[in-house]
């Protein structure tokens, strides 16, 4: 359902296609998420996916869930329009305008496809539903109840683990179950029974997480805490590789939308998260209540690689991981070099990799990553929880440019106990670092279902409250809609947290450098060393050539590896008198050839040739071209984070 995206098969429905196929079940996957693409307008779709803080997707399904229950057009522009920093007449116009065009098309997809799937005959419908499918998984279950009451309709995913499951099964009765979980281990068993038994399954009949209609009748004091309803995937090695036939049968019958993609394979190599498993990032709630890290065996996931390229013709994948397995370093990736690097895989991964291990991966075919950076500033990390330090990330930042590998990263404000000087000190630090992949985005920090801000906001000083778009479009008391929401608003005592300067300084500095990176060709900083001069080329600002020789290229060479600054005195000390080392430096750091950072010396300047990085187009997450595609001329929906720390 919608929203996903386009130009990439779902792993959820791939995979339980797969498991019920080999459980000897006739199953198929209906991609509806294209239909309605391709019906309201790609751009129009994806706009409103990446404005997904503003809810505009949930509000549309919620009308036709609750017609004429929640907030009209009108209103709910004006809420949306409020979320921006500047307000425009006209803007809300045309938004409430096309509000209520999407809602007549969003009632007409959902009539047209609940009759289209009743009249297959299906004994049951059910719908895989992350953050932002829930309510349209809902509304169409909701036509299908009403159309074919025989129908079982059950639901599952993310969207409805734990608390937000119990509450979802209970105000929503025209689900018949619901899976808080994983559902590898039960899927082929639970839909046997559900196929033999309909609605009569009694409730200890079923796998633990997993709630049935003869539950609803229980008193809700009866249930146990909502994490212990959690269905779990006991072995992560022996899955079928997934099952995306229905996904390209699908974009076949639609050809504008068809060409307008580049699409990418979906490829799990873990599950959960091994940093979380011991000290969780605090605005992190990606792992739902399952934060233990479970990779796939390697030879899996390189079976799955050969086997679906095999089956598509694609060599573009994304790894669907919170956080990469670090010993696919060598079990996956060396192994991928060793075969001249296939594939053009996408990975989210740790920002703590040796420059080695970044070569490796280059190699064997990573040509774009996410690494959980966040922030250049080392005492943010910290309140964040991050679990490493700023001079890491600048590290990080300089071997995947010097081995060719594209980063998407957001840097992020707003975190309980900041300094705005903080964000001022990183601020300073952008203009050196404009021939490094600058952030995506600079973003408010929001807690998150399942996050320590979220879990422990009365530790931390902080209040958290449902994001107020739930009650615009969920006609339900507060109480329910603190059950039900994903996103919650925090704040924390503002009159100690100062002015905003830095943070806005670093917002200017974010844009500038974003400019900067976006032109050709690219800002650059290289070194070439003689052995006794070390000729340096700059074009951050404008073309430089600059020579080094005696302490300053020594200094320069040795910074490269970032090291502490005491240990690059000792070392500089062998040979040169601590006024040449104290003017060497200060030389460096004016000219921006080095940086000092966490009380580290790090050397910026990188060593040609630098390898051409993967453009828009090329990522191998899956493309959809914006200029291949002309049906929509909707405003754009004010983007707000929804991951924040995800492309």
């Amino acid at each position: 359902m919608p929203f996903a995206d386009v130009h990439t098969p779902s792993i959820s429905l791939g995979l339980l296609q797969a498991l019920l196929e080999r459980g000897g079940l006739r199953v198929r996957s209906e991609y509806a998420n294209l239909l309605y693409a391709d019906r309201l307008g790609a751009l129009a779709s994806a706009q409103i996916f990446a404005g997904r803080g503003c809810h505009v997707g949930d509000w549309l399904f919620c009308s036709a869930i609750f017609p004429g229950r929640i907030a009209e057009p009108r209103e709910f522009a004006a809420f949306v329009q409020g979320r921006r920093a500047a307000h425009e007449p006209d803007r809300l116009a045309r938004l409430v305008d096309d509000l209520r065009d999407w809602r007549a098309t969003t009632a007409q997809f959902l009539d047209e496809l609940a009759e289209r799937l009743v009249a297959e005959g299906a004994p049951l419908v059910g719908c895989s539903a992350t953050f932002l499918q829930l309510y349209p998984a809902l509304a169409l279950l909701k036509r299908i109840h009403e159309r074919a009451p025989g129908v079982i309709t059950l639901i599952g995913g993310p969207g409805c683990e734990t608390g937000m499951g119990l509450a979802a099964h209970r105000l929503f009765p025209w689900v018949d179950y619901l899976v808080s979980g994983e559902a590898d281990d039960i899927v082929v068993p639970l839909v046997r029974r559900l196929l033999r038994e309909g609605r009569e399954c009694e409730p200890a009949a079923l796998p633990a997480g997993v709630r049935g209609p003869r539950r609803r009748l229980a008193a809700p004091a009866a249930d146990p805490p909502a994490e212990a309803l959690l269905a779990r995937a006991r072995d992560m090695g022996g899955h079928p590789t997934p099952q995306y036939a229905d996904y390209f049968a699908a974009l076949a019958e639609l050809p504008r939308l068809q060409s307008a993609i580049s699409p990418a394979l979906p490829i799990e190599g873990s599950r959960g998260c091994w940093r979380a498993a011991r000290s969780p990032c605090c605005f992190c709630g990606d792992n739902g209540a399952r934060a233990e890290f479970r990779p796939r065996p390697a030879a899996d996931f390189l079976r799955d690689l050969d086997e679906l390229h095999r089956r598509h013709g694609l060599r573009r994948f994304v790894a669907t991981d919170n956080m990469m397995d670090l010993g696919y370093v060598q079990s996956v990736f060396r192994e991928l070099a060793r075969r001249d690097a296939p594939y053009q895989l996408f990975f989210e991964i740790s920002a703590c990799l040796e420059r080695d291990a970044v070569a490796t991966l280059s190699d064997g075919g990573m040509t774009w990553m996410q690494p959980g950076i966040e922030s250049l500033s080392t005492e943010i990390l910290k309140v964040a929880n991050k679990g490493h330090e700023a001079w890491q990330n600048v590290q990080l930042l300089k071997w995947r440019r010097q081995y060719g590998i594209r980063v998407t990263w957001n840097t992020l404000f707003g975190f309980p106990q900041e300094l705005d000087g903080w964000h001022a000190a990183a601020a300073a630090l952008a203009p050196a670092l404009s021939h490094l992949n600058p952030p995506r985005f600079f973003h408010p920090v929001m807690a998150c279902r399942n996050s320590v801000y979220f879990a422990s906001a009365a530790e931390l000083g902080v209040s958290v409250t449902p994001s107020p778009a739930y009650a615009r479009f969920l006609p339900f008391p507060p109480e329910s809609l603190a059950e039900l929401a994903f996103t919650f608003e925090s704040a924390s005592d503002a009159s100690a947290r100062g002015p905003c300067d830095g943070a806005e300084a670093l917002a200017a500095g974010v844009f500038v450098w974003q400019q900067r990176f976006r032109r050709q060709p690219k800002p650059e900083l290289v070194m070439v060393d003689d052995g006794e001069i070390l000729s340096v080329l700059d074009t951050r600002d404008r073309e430089e050539h600059i020579a080094l020789t005696g302490v300053e290229r020594l200094a320069l060479l040795l910074a490269d590896e970032a090291p502490p600054r005491e240990e690059l005195l000792a070392e500089l000390a062998r040979e040169h008198s601590a006024r040449e080392i104290a003017e060497a430096l200060e030389g460096l750091l004016r000219r921006r050839l080095v940086i000092a950072l966490d009380g580290r010396v790090i050397g910026l300047v990188l060593k040609p040739p630098l390898p051409d990085l993967a453009g828009d187009e090329e990522i191998p997450s899956g493309y959809l071209d914006r200029r291949k595609w002309r049906a929509s001329d909707a405003p754009p929906i004010p983007s707000t984070p929804g991951r924040s720390s995800r492309t």
